[in-house]
């Protein structure tokens, strides 16, 4: 016999990493832009080998800072970014796309 569950005793799981404090600051991509793309693992990102692409313009992302998540490479060392780490908004656990958005001064 099947058991039928209420929608409050469901358990939902979150499609995305990021809590909504932390899409306050989304931006949209004006132009294409390199990426990669990671696996998320708990509070950590892990950078596939040879993921390497590019992200058309309009794709949204959040920046990563200040939200405990960590990125690092297959082997486990921690990736240092050049300006800021951003992840798409359009891509749900535990694939996404990770931008390394930097401007010049």
């Amino acid at each position: 016999m099947v058991e039928l569950l209420e929608f409050n005793q469901l358990r939902w799981k979150p499609l995305h990493p990021l809590s909504s404090k932390h899409l306050v600051n989304q931006m949209e991509l004006q132009h294409p832009y390199a990426a990669v793309i990671a696996v998320r693992n708990k509070k950590t990102l892990v950078v596939k080998d040879g993921s390497f692409l590019f992200v058309k313009k309009g794709a949204k992302f959040a920046p990563l800072k200040d939200t405990g998540f960590e990125v690092v490479s297959e082997d486990g060392k921690p990736i240092q970014p050049t300006g800021d780490f951003y992840i798409s908004l359009d891509t749900f656990d535990p694939c996404h796309t990770i931008i390394d958005w930097f401007r010049p001064k």
